[in-house]
């Protein structure tokens, strides 16, 4: 019996091993990713929202032209006077997507 070819296997059994690392370190990444998107467009959707209301115009309908102008789902938002509560979803093909949340008003 010989070793022949026993290196081939070993070669092959290292290139599976360290795809499989770069793909984890894929999905912990775009999961970052989703993660701090979605915290930036809650963010911003709140701010735009409650700056919009306290100027009379539409806060939620502003906070939903922000969510959709970077491909973000609005799923809920609530209004209480100039008070903007949003709660936007990214979606991820990783990590399953994202939630964050915000809220924006002035301070009294």
């Amino acid at each position: 019996m010989t070793d022949a070819g026993s290196a081939t296997v070993a070669g092959i059994g290292a290139v599976v091993a360290f795809m499989a690392m770069g793909a984890a370190v894929a999905a912990g990444a775009g999961a970052v990713r989703a993660e701090a998107l979605a915290q930036a467009v809650a963010d911003a959707a709140a701010l735009s929202g409650a700056a919009s209301a306290r100027e009379g115009g539409e806060d939620c309908g502003t906070a939903l032209d922000v969510a959709v102008a970077n491909s973000v789902e609005l799923v809920g938002c609530v209004a209480d006077g100039a008070v903007v509560t949003v709660q936007v979803a990214v979606p991820s093909p990783f990590a399953g997507g994202a939630l964050a949340d915000a809220v924006a008003g002035p301070r009294w």
